[in-house]
């Protein structure tokens, strides 16, 4: 695989990461504020599987450790967790169906921000689990239902894979396998 296809998906990562720290942390809505890092791994998951979903959770969480007042490592767990149960779940759901990219987002945004809550009071931040919980996790998970549609495309073409590089297989009937 060449280069240029192997800086794709970090490069995806890196302005995604700039677009939350310029615009997405300023927009507040009951003091929650959008989380377009989760997203990545969701849609990876929705289109690549568990394992691809994973990888990708791990690396873009620890992208977002960089930049968070939590314990490093604790967005890099709880996005492979995502990003594995998502993937786990896409063969019970019709991918090519419209709603099943926004709701899935929805949903793993939402228990994703539950389950990092819940883990930082397990290690020490019980300033996590707070009163506007609720909101945070609906304000995260309305907001990444929104953008997986759109980021679909954007992350269909900075994971493609070649046939020959042994991820034909797994990508059949998903986004990827349909830019073949």
């Amino acid at each position: 695989m060449s280069t240029l296809l192997r800086l794709r998906l970090p490069v995806v990562i890196v302005v995604t990461l700039v677009l939350q720290r310029t615009v997405l942390d300023g927009i507040r809505i009951d003091g929650s504020h959008p989380d377009a890092l989760l997203v990545i791994p969701i849609v990876v998951a929705l289109m690549g599987g568990a394992e691809r979903g994973a990888v990708v959770g791990f690396f873009t969480g620890l992208v977002a450790d960089a930049f968070l007042p939590t314990p490093f490592g604790m967005s890099a767990m709880i996005f492979t967790l995502t990003g594995y149960s998502v993937g786990a779940i896409r063969e019970s759901i019709e991918p090519a169906m419209w709603w099943a990219a926004p709701v899935a987002a929805a949903a793993a945004s939402a228990l994703a921000v539950i389950a990092m809550a819940v883990l930082g009071t397990l290690l020490g931040q019980p300033e996590m689990l707070h009163e506007s919980l609720a909101a945070t996790a609906v304000v995260v998970a309305a907001f990444n239902g929104l953008f997986a549609p759109l980021a679909r495309p954007v992350l269909a073409w900075a994971s493609v894979r070649r046939e020959r590089e042994g991820w034909a297989s797994s990508t059949q009937g998903t986004a990827i396998g349909a830019l073949r």
